[in-house]
């Protein structure tokens, strides 16, 4: 079944271009070129499936803050999550609660967080503060700031 996150339950257009790699939400109603789905608060689905996400990977084509908007106090528990970033930063910082720092990135090679990008296609990385102890003494990854 095809179905959406978002921040509000209902429907979402989304363009429907044959093989295309960014079909994205558009506005509007099922027409031509466009299908329209379900879609879910990110809390309601966590709330109806009882499950609470760890970690989390967004690739929305535009649609990020709306999703991360969506899943409301179910973000408390998440510690982690990485995001294609497709807004400004401080879009991002005013959708996120306070207890997430970032953007930071991947270092895999050292093993830590920091603010400096490797290289310039990865995607941001916000943590939950709650859990930097986590991070460092579980997963030995330093966070650089």
């Amino acid at each position: 079944m095809r179905s959406a996150v978002s921040n509000r339950d209902g429907e979402l257009s989304f363009s429907d271009e044959p093989n295309s790699p960014v079909n994205q939400v558009v506005a509007g109603s099922e027409s031509s070129g466009m299908v329209t789905v379900p879609c879910l608060r990110g809390d309601t689905f966590c709330r109806q499936e009882n499950v609470q996400p760890d970690f989390m990977k967004l690739d929305v084509e535009g649609h990020e803050i709306e999703v991360l908007e969506g899943f409301g106090n179910c973000l408390e528990k998440c510690k982690i999550f990485f995001v294609e970033e497709n807004a400004t930063q401080e879009e991002f910082r005013e959708a996120i609660p306070d207890f997430f720092m970032g953007p930071l990135y991947v270092d895999f090679a050292a093993r830590r967080f920091s603010k400096e990008a490797v290289n310039h296609s990865e995607d941001a990385v916000y943590l939950n503060k709650n859990y930097l102890d986590f991070f460092n003494t579980t997963l030995g990854f330093k966070v650089v700031e």
